[in-house]
């Protein structure tokens, strides 16, 4: 009878070996994913809309409505930076913090009709109009503070342009029949990332290299790279509608992050790296979100995209599903950790019974 205890004895440690080593494998490939650790809405408005990070990540610029408005990164002390009556939208910080530029209907009065882009301090004071001539639109700021990147419709379309901060120096970077939109600067300064008809691509600062990154029957939209530029965070609707997705900067690789039977549009990752912003309409109006990302460092993989399913109406299935999302580690080594036990337990009860 011992040597059969013994042969019991062996087995069962041998399978337990090995489903411990398939648990730390298992729980190291789920570890290795981006992780949505908290997704908050810090604005509570109609409209609110074309958010971007001050340089230090402590203050946010948006548009509400039809002005331009500043916060700080937690939606406490929202304060209106300008407002000329008529649409102002889309903001971007200089460079050190101090001055906003965004694009406008209003023109000077010795200007002609378009929308263009403007230039005022923080506190509202010495607004001034930079470019003319064409709808230009969506201002960038290079992470030098020289350059700014917007869209100008100059040549009959809107293309990604340059120019220095003052409004001189314009300089065409691409020359496509159809819009780029959305421009937003590597980290490095050297590259700008943009969307054209549903999918993102990348220019060099000169205009003379640019790189397709999706190429699917998606609508890709809103690129914005991630501080360290491993990754870049877009829009996407191959879930079934509008979500936000991240990939590596290659173009390689797709993962959500968010999944709601709403729209979110517009992220813009924080200069700290582990906060992306963006915008929702869940609940009814557009207001601003900002989620936690815990494992940034991973390398992304695909994961298929989740459809949400609107007409479920389960309260008990969606409880245990949020559960599971916000702390799907957990709840993973806990049953494995449980079933674990379970085995080392049926196996030691089938030996003391021999």
């Amino acid at each position: 009878m011992e040597p059969l205890k013994q042969k019991f004895a062996g087995i069962s440690i041998l399978h337990c070996t090995f489903v411990i080593l398939f648990a730390a494998m298992f729980l190291s490939s789920v570890a290795s994913a981006v992780v949505v650790e908290e997704n908050v809405r810090i604005t509570s408005g109609t409209n609110q809309d074309a958010p971007a990070w001050g340089p230090d990540g402590k203050r946010i610029t948006f548009s509400s409505d039809t002005d331009i408005w500043i916060m700080n990164a937690d939606g406490s002390n929202q304060k209106m930076v300008f407002g000329s009556m008529i649409w102002d939208g889309e903001p971007c910080f200089n460079n050190d913090g101090s001055k906003i530029y965004f694009a406008s209907e209003y023109v000077s009065p010795t200007f002609s009709k378009f929308i263009s882009i403007h230039l005022v301090n923080t506190d509202g004071s010495n607004r001034a109009q930079l470019t003319n001539g064409a709808d230009m639109r969506s201002p960038a700021m290079s992470p030098d503070g020289s350059i700014v990147t917007y869209i100008s419709k100059l040549s009959g379309n809107y293309d990604i342009w340059i120019m220095d901060i003052d409004g001189s120096n314009n300089l065409r970077l691409t020359d496509a029949p159809a819009d780029e939109l959305a421009p937003a600067w590597s980290p490095d300064g050297k590259s700008i990332i943009y969307s054209s008809e549903g999918d993102i691509w990348i220019v060099d600062r000169a205009g003379i290299h640019i790189k397709q990154l999706t190429d699917d029957e998606f609508n890709n939209d809103d690129p914005f790279f991630s501080p360290d530029g491993s990754k870049i965070v877009f829009t996407s609707a191959r879930s079934g509608n509008s979500d936000i997705w991240l990939m590596n900067s290659n173009g390689t690789g797709a993962f959500q992050l968010t999944s709601d039977t709403s729209e979110q549009k517009s992220p813009a990752w924080a200069p700290g790296g582990e906060r992306i912003m963006y915008v929702s309409n869940e609940g009814g109006d557009y207001n601003i979100w900002v989620m936690s990302l815990g494992n940034t460092g991973s390398q992304i993989e695909y994961t298929p995209p989740e459809v949400v399913d609107s007409n479920a109406d389960d309260m008990s299935d969606n409880t245990l599903e949020e559960i599971f999302k916000s702390n799907s580690i957990l709840v993973i080594a806990s049953v494995i950790i449980v079933s674990l036990l379970l085995v080392v337990l049926i196996v030691k009860l089938f030996i003391r019974s021999l």
